[in-house]
């Protein structure tokens, strides 16, 4: 069944064809969650997870506070199991990665829970985020040796620290024989040049640690510094390697961070494009031919800044006064070159249906008759409109022709003359006795789209026969202030 809806005596037709889909690039559009623990099991923290992860459009999650969860309660893995199939199936997230510290954390944890046979693919970590700063006098000495270091037998030196690194990450990658798509990754901070020159070998992505705050009149650099620069070409001496630079949003952070920055009115996609911008501009020969930059990622959930609402308010576009069909985009939404995603929320069934914003035909479904009402709103990285409620009366647009503003059936006088018919080639309509009048006429398929169009002249009569495919279209029959459409399923 097809439902029309009028609202503002426009009729739109909108058809079946749900789905979410998107028509960005798959660049890595990433965040670290903390607070697992905490946010696992309870509806408002996941429900609020969720709609920032969508409202941002991440696409890539790297999970802390892992190893605090008791991996060996049915009810905590059950509700991670949840958690990670909602993300892919409701947030839009490509990747999810469990960040660990240590060898042991990933196989008893992360890698068994994946091996579970109760684990569905859509389940799964597809990813494993090494972190352990090595470089760091101070934990080296502390708490890494005291935890990993002395038990495994490495020295609690800087070298010996790396060694457990290395050692660690060559098992990570070993494990892809149980799960062939598993990726690794490793988040470094200053290191040495010999040492960043081992990495690119041994991890699917390297991410460093872009910590840099604002200048003091509102612009930021952060790929061009000399010390960030050098540390790629150290990395680049390694050979070709996956490039995710980190950003930091975290408000109060001992590291400089762009939260101030963010919460004045910018976006979390201005800090990549500025990177972006200086790789592209990028001379040095090794960086250019060993780092492939595959977008960002940042740091972190709970402390990042709300998502401002810098976009337009999507609305209705005025000046159309009679279109007896109206595509739904130029009714609903105004194109907005400044969005990257359309987002529709029907309130009858809470459906929401993605769209990127090059989409020009926005097909919704309605499955029963009634009041509903269709809520738009527009997203950027990082930034979002206000939603725009459009309230609707559906109803049954039947089978018959009817006149499009009141839903009359067609005079007596028309629908005596005019016949509309199926036939090998396509539909057509038939002129029994000539017009009185000119008229225009339209074949819209049920996606919106144009098929045809005809002026047919006053005097006119006989068959005119339009080559179509098979599917539902509209025949649209308007002459001056009047309109009518008749519904042909071929």
């Amino acid at each position: 069944m097809v439902y029309i809806y009028i609202m503002h005596r426009i009729i739109l037709i909108l058809f079946l064809a749900l789905g979410v889909f998107s028509g960005k690039s798959q660049d890595i559009r990433g965040l670290y969650v903390n607070k697992t623990d905490i946010i696992l099991g309870d509806p408002i923290a996941e429900n609020a997870l969720c709609t920032y992860i969508n409202e941002c459009l991440f696409n890539h999650v790297l999970f802390y506070s892992l190893n605090k969860i008791n991996f060996n309660d049915p009810q905590r893995t059950n509700q991670l199991r949840s958690l990670l199939r909602r993300l892919r199936t409701e947030c839009h997230v490509n990747k999810i990665g469990a960040v660990g510290e240590n060898f042991e954390f990933f196989l008893d944890k992360a890698h068994s829970y994946n091996l579970d046979p109760e684990t569905d693919p859509i389940e799964q970590f597809d990813v494993y985020n090494m972190e352990f700063e090595f470089w760091s006098d101070s934990g080296v000495a502390g708490y890494y040796c005291d935890q990993y270091l002395k038990p495994a037998g490495f020295p609690c030196t800087e070298e010996g620290a790396f060694d457990y690194v290395k050692k660690t990450l060559i098992a990570l990658r070993a494990m892809r024989a149980d799960i062939p798509r598993l990726e690794t990754e490793i988040y470094i901070g200053w290191i040495k040049p010999d040492q960043a020159a081992q990495l690119p070998s041994l991890v699917d992505r390297i991410l460093p640690a872009v910590y840099i705050a604002a200048r003091p009149d509102g612009t930021i650099e952060l790929y061009n510094p000399p010390s960030q620069r050098q540390r790629l070409k150290d990395l680049a001496a390694g050979g070709p390697f996956n490039l995710l630079p980190i950003f930091n949003g975290e408000k109060d952070s001992y590291d400089s961070n762009l939260y101030p920055w963010l919460i004045s009115g910018h976006t979390l996609c201005e800090p990549w494009l500025n990177y972006l911008i200086g790789f592209q501009n990028e001379t040095d020969p090794l960086i250019l031919a060993n780092i492939h930059l595959v977008g960002y990622q940042w740091f972190k959930y709970t402390e990042m800044p709300p998502v401002p609402s810098l976009l337009p308010t999507p609305g209705p576009v005025e000046g159309t006064r009679y279109p007896e069909v109206l595509f739904p985009h130029l009714f609903l939404i105004p194109f907005q070159a400044e969005a990257d995603e359309v987002r529709w929320t029907q309130a009858s069934t809470g459906q929401v249906t993605v769209y990127s914003s090059d989409e020009t035909i926005h097909p919704v479904t309605f499955t029963q008759p009634g009041r509903d009402t269709l809520f738009v709103q527009t997203f950027k990285c990082g930034a979002k409109s206000e939603v725009y409620p459009f309230e609707m009366e559906v109803m049954d647009i039947g089978t018959g022709i009817y006149k499009t503003d009141d839903r009359r059936p067609m005079t007596a006088e028309w629908s005596q003359n005019i016949v509309t018919y199926i036939n090998e080639s396509g539909i057509g309509v038939n002129f029994i006795k000539p017009l009185r009048v000119n008229l225009k006429l339209r074949i819209i398929d049920s996606y919106g789209r144009l098929v045809d169009t005809r002026d047919v002249h006053d005097g006119f009569s006989g068959r005119i026969d339009i080559p179509t495919g098979s599917g539902l279209f509209l025949v649209s029959l308007r002459t001056g202030d009047e309109a009518y459409i008749v519904k042909l399923v071929r």
